[in-house]
Protein backbone atom coordinates (compact mmCIF):
# COMPACT_ATOMS: atom_id res chain seq x y z
CA UNK A 1 0.00 0.00 0.00
CA UNK A 2 1.93 3.00 -1.35
CA UNK A 3 0.93 6.25 0.68
CA UNK A 4 2.81 10.06 -0.63
CA UNK A 5 1.64 13.62 -0.11
CA UNK A 6 1.07 16.18 -2.59
CA UNK A 7 -0.32 19.21 -2.31
CA UNK A 8 -1.93 21.44 0.02
CA UNK A 9 -4.90 20.18 0.40
CA UNK A 10 -4.46 16.33 0.38
CA UNK A 11 -3.12 14.51 3.57
CA UNK A 12 -2.16 11.30 2.07
CA UNK A 13 -3.02 9.04 -1.29
CA UNK A 14 -3.33 4.94 -0.87
CA UNK A 15 -5.09 2.10 -2.44
CA UNK A 16 -3.38 2.08 -5.29
CA UNK A 17 -4.78 -0.15 -8.33
CA UNK A 18 -3.52 -0.65 -11.88
CA UNK A 19 -5.37 -2.49 -14.65
CA UNK A 20 -3.14 -2.79 -18.00
CA UNK A 21 -4.92 -2.36 -21.10
CA UNK A 22 -3.79 -3.74 -24.48
CA UNK A 23 -0.86 -3.39 -26.38
CA UNK A 24 -0.68 -1.10 -29.40
CA UNK A 25 3.34 -2.15 -30.44
CA UNK A 26 2.19 -4.03 -33.11
CA UNK A 27 -1.03 -2.11 -34.94
CA UNK A 28 -4.32 -2.48 -32.83
CA UNK A 29 -5.35 -4.81 -30.53
CA UNK A 30 -7.96 -7.17 -30.77
CA UNK A 31 -11.34 -6.05 -30.58
CA UNK A 32 -12.55 -8.06 -28.46
CA UNK A 33 -9.75 -7.06 -25.57
CA UNK A 34 -10.09 -3.45 -26.90
CA UNK A 35 -14.07 -3.74 -25.76
CA UNK A 36 -12.99 -5.64 -22.69
CA UNK A 37 -10.45 -3.15 -20.97
CA UNK A 38 -12.92 -0.33 -21.87
CA UNK A 39 -15.65 -1.78 -19.56
CA UNK A 40 -13.17 -0.92 -16.71
CA UNK A 41 -13.85 2.86 -17.65
CA UNK A 42 -17.25 3.68 -16.06
CA UNK A 43 -17.07 7.31 -16.32
CA UNK A 44 -18.44 9.30 -19.01
CA UNK A 45 -15.82 11.45 -20.02
CA UNK A 46 -12.87 9.57 -19.37
CA UNK A 47 -14.84 7.40 -21.36
CA UNK A 48 -15.30 10.10 -24.24
CA UNK A 49 -11.66 10.81 -24.13
CA UNK A 50 -10.52 7.60 -24.82
CA UNK A 51 -13.05 6.61 -27.85
CA UNK A 52 -11.32 9.79 -29.18
CA UNK A 53 -7.89 8.38 -28.45
CA UNK A 54 -8.82 5.12 -30.12
CA UNK A 55 -10.35 6.99 -33.23
CA UNK A 56 -7.22 8.21 -33.34
CA UNK A 57 -5.09 5.45 -33.13
CA UNK A 58 -7.31 3.67 -35.83
CA UNK A 59 -5.85 6.18 -38.28
CA UNK A 60 -2.48 5.35 -37.56
CA UNK A 61 -2.91 1.87 -36.97
CA UNK A 62 -1.08 1.95 -33.88
CA UNK A 63 -0.19 4.88 -30.96
CA UNK A 64 -1.54 8.25 -32.28
CA UNK A 65 1.04 11.50 -32.47
CA UNK A 66 0.51 14.13 -30.15
CA UNK A 67 -0.10 16.61 -33.14
CA UNK A 68 -3.10 14.41 -34.12
CA UNK A 69 -4.90 16.17 -31.24
CA UNK A 70 -5.74 19.81 -31.81
CA UNK A 71 -6.36 22.30 -28.60
CA UNK A 72 -10.19 22.14 -29.57
CA UNK A 73 -10.48 18.64 -28.75
CA UNK A 74 -8.86 18.85 -25.35
CA UNK A 75 -11.01 21.81 -24.38
CA UNK A 76 -14.09 19.78 -23.50
CA UNK A 77 -11.47 17.18 -21.04
CA UNK A 78 -9.09 19.90 -20.06
CA UNK A 79 -9.57 20.61 -16.22
CA UNK A 80 -9.45 16.70 -16.03
CA UNK A 81 -6.39 16.27 -18.27
CA UNK A 82 -2.81 15.82 -17.06
CA UNK A 83 0.08 15.44 -19.67
CA UNK A 84 3.66 14.59 -18.67
CA UNK A 85 6.45 13.83 -21.59
CA UNK A 86 9.71 11.73 -21.38
CA UNK A 87 12.84 14.24 -21.95
CA UNK A 88 16.24 13.36 -22.83
CA UNK A 89 17.12 12.90 -19.10
CA UNK A 90 14.80 10.43 -18.74
CA UNK A 91 12.94 12.26 -16.63
CA UNK A 92 8.80 12.91 -16.77
CA UNK A 93 8.14 16.22 -17.65
CA UNK A 94 4.65 17.81 -16.96
CA UNK A 95 3.58 20.17 -19.64
CA UNK A 96 -0.01 20.42 -18.55
CA UNK A 97 -1.61 20.19 -15.91
CA UNK A 98 -5.71 20.69 -15.56
CA UNK A 99 -7.17 22.76 -13.08
CA UNK A 100 -9.87 20.55 -11.77
CA UNK A 101 -6.37 18.63 -10.62
CA UNK A 102 -4.70 21.72 -9.40
CA UNK A 103 -7.97 22.76 -7.58
CA UNK A 104 -8.44 18.79 -5.61
CA UNK A 105 -4.81 18.35 -5.28
CA UNK A 106 -3.97 21.69 -3.60
CA UNK A 107 -0.89 21.93 -6.32
CA UNK A 108 -0.03 23.12 -10.30
CA UNK A 109 2.86 20.51 -11.56
CA UNK A 110 2.83 22.38 -14.81
CA UNK A 111 6.48 22.83 -15.84
CA UNK A 112 7.62 19.73 -12.72
CA UNK A 113 8.78 16.79 -13.28
CA UNK A 114 7.32 13.73 -11.65
CA UNK A 115 10.63 13.52 -8.90
CA UNK A 116 9.92 16.67 -7.75
CA UNK A 117 6.65 16.23 -5.54
CA UNK A 118 6.35 12.38 -5.37
CA UNK A 119 7.92 10.23 -2.73
CA UNK A 120 10.34 7.83 -3.97
CA UNK A 121 7.60 4.84 -3.45
CA UNK A 122 4.80 6.67 -5.25
CA UNK A 123 7.16 8.20 -7.87
CA UNK A 124 8.42 4.43 -8.43
CA UNK A 125 4.79 3.28 -9.23
CA UNK A 126 4.18 5.76 -11.37
CA UNK A 127 7.27 5.73 -13.69
CA UNK A 128 7.13 1.59 -13.45
CA UNK A 129 3.62 1.95 -15.35
CA UNK A 130 4.64 4.73 -17.25
CA UNK A 131 7.59 2.51 -18.49
CA UNK A 132 5.07 -0.16 -19.58
CA UNK A 133 3.18 2.57 -21.42
CA UNK A 134 6.41 3.54 -23.49
CA UNK A 135 8.01 -0.25 -24.02
CA UNK A 136 4.76 -1.77 -24.80
CA UNK A 137 2.66 1.06 -25.79
CA UNK A 138 -0.24 -0.12 -23.73
CA UNK A 139 -2.82 1.69 -22.13
CA UNK A 140 -3.83 1.75 -18.13
CA UNK A 141 -5.88 2.52 -15.70
CA UNK A 142 -4.72 3.73 -12.00
CA UNK A 143 -7.50 3.67 -9.44
CA UNK A 144 -6.57 5.02 -5.70
CA UNK A 145 -8.04 7.08 -3.07
CA UNK A 146 -6.67 10.45 -1.33
CA UNK A 147 -7.50 11.70 2.17
CA UNK A 148 -7.64 15.32 1.88
CA UNK A 149 -6.76 17.87 4.87
CA UNK A 150 -10.94 18.45 5.76
CA UNK A 151 -10.96 13.87 6.12
CA UNK A 152 -13.40 13.95 3.02
CA UNK A 153 -11.71 10.86 1.45
CA UNK A 154 -12.30 11.07 -2.61
CA UNK A 155 -11.42 8.04 -4.87
CA UNK A 156 -9.64 8.83 -8.42
CA UNK A 157 -10.00 6.72 -11.91
CA UNK A 158 -7.14 7.73 -14.18
CA UNK A 159 -6.78 6.46 -17.30
CA UNK A 160 -2.98 6.89 -19.07
CA UNK A 161 -3.15 6.93 -22.76
CA UNK A 162 0.24 6.74 -24.89
CA UNK A 163 1.26 9.23 -27.64
CA UNK A 164 4.08 9.80 -29.79
CA UNK A 165 6.23 12.94 -30.80
CA UNK A 166 6.54 11.78 -33.83
CA UNK A 167 6.39 8.53 -36.24
CA UNK A 168 9.85 7.37 -35.64
CA UNK A 169 9.67 7.56 -32.09
CA UNK A 170 8.78 5.76 -28.83
CA UNK A 171 5.87 6.79 -27.40
CA UNK A 172 7.31 9.52 -25.27
CA UNK A 173 3.91 10.76 -24.06
CA UNK A 174 1.31 9.98 -21.63
CA UNK A 175 -2.40 11.20 -22.38
CA UNK A 176 -3.94 11.81 -18.78
CA UNK A 177 -7.76 12.12 -17.54
CA UNK A 178 -7.93 11.72 -14.02
CA UNK A 179 -11.33 12.43 -12.23
CA UNK A 180 -12.24 12.22 -8.64
CA UNK A 181 -15.45 11.12 -7.27
CA UNK A 182 -17.11 10.51 -3.84
CA UNK A 183 -17.69 6.80 -5.08
CA UNK A 184 -14.81 4.53 -5.96
CA UNK A 185 -14.66 3.90 -9.23
CA UNK A 186 -13.07 0.39 -9.08
CA UNK A 187 -14.18 -2.16 -10.85
CA UNK A 188 -16.69 -3.73 -8.80
CA UNK A 189 -16.10 -7.30 -10.83
CA UNK A 190 -12.04 -7.25 -10.08
CA UNK A 191 -12.67 -6.49 -6.26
Amino acid sequence: KLEFNIGELTKRTFDYKTIMGPSFLNGLPDNDEWQKFKKYINHEQTLALTELWFEKASKTNGVPLREDFSFDEFVQYGSNIYIAKLKEDNRWHTTFCGGSLVDVLGFDATGKCLDEFATPETLKFWVDNLNIMVEQETVYLEFYSLELTNNEISHSLTISLPLKSDTDSISDTSLTHEVFTSENLFPDSLE
